[in-house]
């Protein structure tokens, strides 16, 4: 008495079986699933809008801690430099930007982290 051999042919499936009509269990555990999905977004949603408005806090203090240096260096204007350390700094600078002018055109600036 020999074994058939059994095929690909002779795997069952549940295709065909209640074709167009799922389980009520299946559809229960889909919308479950939607929900924790809708669950997980909205707290990476929370996350993004948190980080927002840090970088918006940041970029307001940016703003003003500019205003302020804008303002000493207007009043600062007429006056010559304090000592030799700022000379040094100041000679620093103009060399800086002397081969700045020789160097070709950047195309902006870039970050690194």
């Amino acid at each position: 008495m020999a074994i058939p051999a059994r095929g690909v042919k002779d795997i069952r499936t549940h295709l065909g079986r209640n074709p167009g009509q799922r389980e009520a269990y299946q559809l229960f555990m889909e919308i479950s699933g939607l929900e924790m999905e809708r669950a997980r977004r909205q707290k990476e949603r929370t996350f993004a809008l948190r980080s927002v408005a840090k970088i918006e806090t940041r970029f307001s203090e940016i703003d003003a801690r500019k205003a302020q240096l804008l303002r000493e260096a207007e009043s600062a204007k007429g006056k010559g430099p304090a000592g030799p350390v700022e000379r040094r700094e100041s000679e620093k600078i103009r060399r800086e930007a002397a081969l700045s002018r020789t160097a070709p055109a950047a195309h902006g600036f870039k970050i690194k982290y």
